[in-house]
C-alpha cells in the first residue's frame, strides 16, 4: 500500500513545504499505529501547480510505478 500526499510548493523550490507540511505528516504517520495507517508515504510536491485530476490517471500511475495490478488491488 502507498499513501500519496500532495501539496503544491507555491514557491520556486519545495524546501519550506517539505519542512512544514511533508515532514510533519511523515513523522505523524510513523508515530501512528501500523494497523490504522499505511506507513509507506509518497510525497508529491510539484514546483509549478498541478491539477488534482492529473493524479487520478490510474493508467499512467500504474505505468510509472511499473505494476499491472487492478485499480481495486492498488
Amino acid at each position: 500500500m502507498l499513501l500519496f500526499v500532495h501539496t503544491d510548493a507555491d514557491s520556486k523550490d519545495d524546501k519550506m513545504i517539505r519542512a512544514n507540511k511533508i515532514e510533519p505528516a511523515r513523522q505523524a504517520l510513523q508515530a501512528s499505529q501500523e494497523k490504522d495507517f499505511c506507513k509507506t508515504m509518497v510525497s508529491i510536491v510539484p514546483i509549478p501547480m498541478t491539477e488534482a485530476w492529473m493524479l487520478a490517471d490510474t493508467d499512467l500511475l500504474k505505468k510509472q510505478i511499473g505494476t499491472s495490478k487492478t485499480n481495486i488491488d492498488l
